[in-house]
């Protein structure tokens, strides 16, 4: 036994969501929601997976953390990007779409899922792969090379 001043919440988990009572109060999750902020991952998930259970999208880069994991184990498998990095690959181009500024200072919106689906779509270019082409260049080079040429299907 443990004597206390305060109860104890230990093993009270009230949704379900891995995380007891106590440590949701601790950091604000809804103990009565097992995904606070519904993006599809259990509060316990994403904080044992340092995401964010308060935010849809942790890592700032458009896609929603259960789009990136989608399996839903906390863990960054090989068809899933990261919920906690903004840019899976290191490509310099951002999971999702975001505010990027090219080497002529402009700042422009891009990235690699450009409809946020969590899926490699025909037209775009692949999140985990930094050189989704195999062709040496990598996939930010490839966008930055088309601007300059001032490409139209960039």
């Amino acid at each position: 036994y443990i004597m206390t001043e305060e109860n104890l919440a230990i093993g009270t988990d009230e949704d379900g969501d891995g995380l007891n009572i106590k440590l949701e109060q601790e950091i604000a999750t809804d103990p009565l929601l097992a995904d606070t902020d519904g993006d599809g991952l259990p509060d316990g998930i994403e904080h044992k997976a340092f995401s964010n259970p308060l935010i849809r999208d942790s890592d700032s880069d458009g896609l929603i953390d259960g789009f990136e994991d989608k399996n839903l184990n906390g863990r960054v498998d090989f068809d899933e990007t990261s919920p906690i990095e903004l840019d899976t690959d290191k490509d310099k181009l951002c999971d999702g779409q975001c505010r990027i500024r090219l080497p002529n200072g402009k700042t422009i919106y891009k990235g690699e899922d450009e409809n946020l689906n969590g899926e490699v779509d025909t037209d775009e270019t692949d999140p985990r792969n930094k050189d989704s082409n195999d062709d040496g260049i990598t996939d930010y080079e490839e966008y930055v090379q088309c601007l300059s040429k001032e490409g139209t299907d960039c």
